[in-house]
């Protein structure tokens, strides 16, 4: 499965809601930052680099944070 299915697969099941598109906000979403933690480490099993909560809080906005946590897992360990 693409880090991008699975990413929108995470924020679903965390916020509960369909979707997620390109433009959804997590935190207009409902997020906050426990859910946040669950959505990050449903991804990191897939990800070689550690992901860090930070990564969603500069880019709450689905699209961007794909392309950010896609950045990252094409960085070397």
């Amino acid at each position: 499965m693409a880090l991008a299915e699975l990413a929108g697969q995470a924020w679903r099941d965390v916020l509960r809601c369909p979707g997620p598109s390109c433009l959804d906000n997590f935190f207009e979403l409902g997020g906050h930052s426990v859910a946040g933690a669950r959505v990050m480490s449903r991804l990191q099993p897939h990800v070689a680099t550690r992901l860090s909560l930070r990564v969603l809080f500069d880019h709450p906005v689905f699209g961007e944070f794909v392309a950010a946590i896609t950045r990252l897992a094409e960085q070397p360990a």
